[in-house]
């Protein structure tokens, strides 16, 4: 169980990252207002993954025995 976690945990973080990073090093700001309130939704609910996959790997560190 706590395999699988830590597997989910960082699986989820990496591809948080992956795409904070291609937000942040992305070309300029996004043309229209609708795009712009669409880049800043998926970037929340990156950051609720990145939440979620840090309490995924400590679940996983406690669980191990």
């Amino acid at each position: 169980m706590s395999d699988a976690l830590l597997l989910a945990g960082t699986s989820l973080f990496a591809g948080s990252v992956v795409f904070l990073l291609a937000v942040l090093l992305g070309k300029g700001e996004p043309a229209t207002p609708r795009a712009a309130s669409r880049l800043a939704a998926k970037v929340r609910v990156n950051r609720v993954v990145l939440v979620v996959s840090v309490v995924l790997v400590c679940a996983a560190w406690w669980l191990e025995p």
